[in-house]
């Protein structure tokens, strides 16, 4: 304490919390000491005043909860008022081991010292000192129960971790004892400074070297670390009830790193899938080499059945490749959930982690489904007719009649190309119709039970009725009225339009996923319906006939529609129509006596000309998503909150008032712009970067790929193309999937040099080449190509965007992952013979479910939405100032459903949310700014009351929150 600048009254007497920093030489450990000392209990001048204990106390509590050591001094021999501070004490470090169970920090190491004691007479007051430490048990637990405190801390605990008191040998232990710093003659007594740089180095040796029973041993703490663990000890000392607070801000952190980890864990994991999926693409791509030829020979139904044999061809492949690095993630988050921190969530997230595991290999192999049923039904049909349509120019330029050929004129030419593709065409319309998706989802129900037992009927009204009711009805209301339907408080035809609801909700969500139409989906939603209908215990033939007829009805309107706008880009016909240009310049090529060489080169240089672009976007979109992934706005939502805050900054420096408060009233709107400025920002650093790379990609294969064409004699065009679709980027393979290497197999027989003459001509071509500029509505469609695979293609809830959702009080979006969904799939039930209980047992797990996907959000002054008080003492029609939080704590109700809500019972009211926080560090700092600056402007807006009372903890610095949003943003 010598040489410190301490606040203190006469003699020295500390008042109130002082703290200083203090650098630190020769300590490998850590490099600076924080140095607190507060005022001692027990104050005389509070004697006997209520506020006394709450001071002590939370004073205690202030000392104990941040420190790695705590030395607790004791003036003289006099140890009465330490009796009564001791339990004081042993509440605050009980609050520390808390911390400690949570992972925040080790609890605090305690040390007793005994100032201005005869050291000559110690072993009289060893005695004491074991009284002293007996009677806490009794004190202690007495304190315990009458403060309630959280029934998870054993009522036995008597002293403080690893606690040392040596009888024999007083000055090796944790408690110590020091004479006075003078003699009695007035000279500095320097046993006593050698006393002080031994408890010195004890307590560096203790802090360093502690650790708990599970082995986590101590390290120092950053001081951003510290200032966010004393604010929110502060934020619950002052709290109504601090054990309660305190205990729920700690498990919170805690639950905040678990999350981070399981985030990790999801991510690395999607990533790999992703990663050994591209080499699975490739192979599919490259296995149609030897399919074309023989898929002409089979009927639609007969290729959908060999395409369901190869998913689970390609789906177990992609598992037995991936395998390895799967387990050593999957066995490193499994033992990470041991850590004591975690306990009470580990059986969760386990589950979590394990539905995340069977959801990826479902996502993957429909990836695959989706890629095989798009080649093998549609792209090798529409690569057979080019075939055959250049098979066939290719005989008319070169057959017997080509010299007649050769002569026609450019009109000529065009009208027989025009006539050739014509045909083609027409016999591709006749045989490869659309899908007429009310004819084959009646055929299979008229194949199954349901379609033989009912008069199925096409009945739009009825079920738009239901569409209605299924866009207003959310599914945290609706899983609010399936717990009302368990413990039996709706009426029968209530529970009928339940089901209904339910069933309809379920199959759109399984709809929301599907690209295109397939037997399999409807017979899955056949299943789904019937097993409903079971469970529901309501069946009767009138409702079983109903509800199959809304399905059905259901299935024939969504599936047209998914159907409709499939076939825009992938119905055959379509297909055939956009290469039309690429089929006129080879034929116009043909007719000019090109072949062999000259025709290849043309060939592929004409798909590079029609699909380069596509190509590169393709590459673009890939990257951006893949680095996307690892950019803390998308994993986590306070950073994407910090970004959106800064925006608003902006306008406010720029006094765009209007705007600002615009982008308050449609925060999703505003969110979705932040967002999109930041991919952009990814995307414009990766434009001609990624052109590059792939203009040299397509330069080292095609010159690789005509270096081995040209060291062999035989099957050279073969190899050839072979190589390129090895090599090649997949988009442009696809592409090159109607190259018949028989039509060019003139190349074979031409001179030696011929592959040297088709990469040169070809180079030639990519040399001439710029970089295409891509224009502000080709940027846009990037974006939206970029979030599409965000979401769709990884599959990887911390690569997904925030959810977005408002809360319905101050309107603030979700932060959580998109798509993240309430549940409302009824967990199996074991038979329970008292009906009462069973019907609480699946009440409680259906409300556990729910729990687990919650929105979730950091909430900002209502005010801010236009909310204002319809009933105040002194402050009616005057818009809000507490955020969701701060009324949860301070117990403000709402109107809501035409009656009053209490915020506290704000999870129940809204299921599908979490109950607000009101912790600092979950506190919008800039939205309680512009509430305090610009509460007028906003109250004009809304034609409210300005507030009359605005908090003046709202009066923040701008700058500072500025700095504190990009300490946030850039990760320090």
């Amino acid at each position: 304490m010598f040489g410190v600048r301490f606040r203190s009254s006469a003699g020295q007497c500390t008042r109130g919390v002082n703290i200083q920093l203090i650098k630190v030489e020769g300590r490998e450990e850590y490099d600076y000491i924080l140095l607190m000392d507060t005022e001692g209990l027990r104050a005389p001048e509070l004697k006997d005043l209520e506020q006394a204990a709450w001071k002590d106390n939370r004073l205690a509590t202030f000392a104990v909860l941040p420190a790695d050591a705590t030395v607790i001094l004791v003036n003289g021999e006099q140890d009465e008022t330490l009796k009564d501070v001791l339990p004081i004490v042993m509440l605050a470090y009980q609050q520390s081991q808390l911390a400690e169970n949570y992972g925040t920090q080790l609890a605090s190491m305690m040390f007793f010292v005994y100032c201005r004691v005869d050291v000559k007479q110690i072993d009289y007051l060893i005695p004491n000192v074991e009284e002293l430490f007996r009677s806490l048990t009794t004190s202690f637990q007495s304190l315990q129960c009458s403060a309630k405190i959280n029934e998870n801390i054993p009522t036995e605990c008597t002293l403080f971790r690893d606690f040392r008191l040596d009888v024999n040998n007083h000055n090796d232990g944790d408690i110590r004892f020091f004479g006075n710093i003078k003699n009695k003659d007035g000279t500095v007594d320097t046993d006593y400074g050698v006393a002080v740089t031994k408890l010195r180095e004890y307590i560096h040796t203790r802090v360093v070297s502690s650790q708990t029973a599970s082995g986590w041993k101590w390290k120092a703490r950053t001081l951003h670390d510290f200032t966010e663990f004393i604010s929110t000890v502060w934020r619950c000392i002052i709290s109504s009830d601090f054990n309660l607070t305190f205990s729920s801000a700690i498990e919170r952190k805690a639950y905040d790193q678990l999350d981070t980890l399981l985030a990790d864990a999801t991510q690395n994991y999607a990533s790999t899938c992703n990663l050994e999926y591209n080499l699975i693409e490739r192979e599919i791509i490259r296995a149609t080499e030897s399919d074309i030829c023989t898929a002409k020979d089979y009927a639609d139904h007969e290729k959908e059945s060999i395409v369901k044999q190869k998913i689970d061809v390609y789906a177990n492949k992609l598992n037995a490749v991936a395998s390895e690095k799967l387990k050593v993630i999957d066995d490193k988050f499994i033992a990470s959930l041991d850590d004591p921190q975690w306990q009470q969530w580990k059986t969760s997230r386990l589950d979590l982690w394990q539905q995340f595991k069977h959801k990826e290999a479902d996502h993957w192999k429909e990836v695959i489904s989706e890629k095989l049923y798009s080649i093998y039904l549609f792209d090798m049909i529409v690569g057979q007719y080019q075939r055959r349509l250049r098979f066939n120019i290719k005989n008319i330029f070169q057959g017997a009649d080509s010299v007649r050929m050769k002569s026609l004129n450019e009109v000529e030419l065009k009208n027989l190309f025009d006539d050739l593709f014509r045909n083609i065409i027409i016999e591709a319309s006749g045989k490869h119709q659309p899908i007429r998706i009310e004819q084959v989802i009646n055929k299979v129900y008229t194949n199954n039970t349901a379609g033989k037992r009912w008069d199925l009927r096409i009945n739009y009204s009825s079920l738009q009725c239901y569409m209605r009711l299924l866009s207003v009805v959310g599914r945290g209301e609706l899983m609010k009225r399936k717990v009302l339907h368990v413990v039996g408080k709706s009426t029968e035809q209530e529970k009928e339009s339940e089901l209904l609801i339910e069933l309809l909700t379920d199959i759109n969500e399984q709809l929301k996923t599907v690209k295109c139409y397939s037997y399999h989906i409807v017979q899955d939603a056949i299943t789904r319906t019937t097993r409903k209908l079971y469970e529901s215990r309501l069946r009767s033939d009138k409702l079983e006939e109903k509800v199959h007829n809304l399905i059905y009805n259901f299935l024939i309107k969504r599936l047209t529609e998914i159907q409709n706008k499939w076939n825009q880009s992938n119905n055959i016909v379509v297909r055939l129509d956009s290469e039309k240009n690429r089929l006129y310049e080879f034929f116009l090529n043909a007719s000019k006596g090109i072949f062999g060489a000259k025709l290849l080169t043309s060939e592929i240089i004409n798909i590079l000309k029609e699909h380069l672009i596509g190509a590169y976007t393709n590459a673009v979109v890939k990257h951006v998503a893949l680095i996307l992934q690892n950019e803390r706005f998308i994993k986590c939502g306070k950073v994407i909150q910090a970004y959106a805050d800064l925006d608003l900054i902006e306008l406010i420096n720029n006094r765009k008032i209007e705007d600002l408060i615009k982008n308050l009233e449609s925060p999703a709107k505003h969110y979705m712009f932040v967002l999109d400025q930041l991919i952009r920002e990814k995307l414009s650093s990766s434009l001609k970067t990624q052109w590059s790379l792939l203009i040299q990609l397509l330069k080292t294969h095609i010159s690789s790929a005509a270096q081995e064409a040209q060291m062999i004699t035989t099957g050279r065009t073969q190899l050839f193309i072979n190589l390129l679709r090895k090599s090649l980027p997949v988009y442009l393979v696809e592409q090159m999937i109607s190259l018949d290497a028989s039509v060019y197999s003139a190349c074979d027989d031409e001179n030696e040099n011929v592959f040297h003459d088709i990469e040169c001509n070809i180079m030639q071509y990519i040399a001439g080449l710029k970089y295409p500029d891509f224009d502000d509505q080709q940027i846009e469609d990037t974006i939206i190509s970029i979030r599409s695979v965000m979401v769709n293609r990884q599959h990887n809830d911390t690569a997904r965007m925030r959810c977005g959702v408002l809360c319905p009080t101050c309107k603030v979006p979700c932060h959580l992952d998109a798509g993240h969904i309430i549940s409302t799939d009824i967990p199996e039930v074991e038979v329970i013979h008292n009906e009462l209980l069973r019907k609480v047992r699946l009440t409680s797990r259906i409300l556990q479910k729910c729990k687990r996907d919650r929105h979730d959000a950091y909430h900002q002054p209502g005010g801010l939405a236009g909310r204002y008080w319809k009933e105040h003492q002194t402050q009616v029609n005057e818009i809000v100032a507490p955020s969701c939080g701060i009324s949860v704590r301070d117990g403000h109700r709402f109107w809501y459903d035409n009656e009053w809500k209490e915020y506290k019972k704000f999870s129940k009211v809204f299921p599908e949310w979490s109950l607000p926080s009101c912790e600092d560090s979950h506190r919008l700092k800039l939205r309680e700014y512009i509430f305090y600056r610009f509460h007028e402007d906003l109250a004009r807006h809304y034609g409210r009351l300005s507030c009359s009372a605005v908090p003046l903890q709202y009066n923040h610095n701008l700058q500072q929150i500025k700095e504190e949003l990009l300490f946030i943003v850039n990760d320090n």
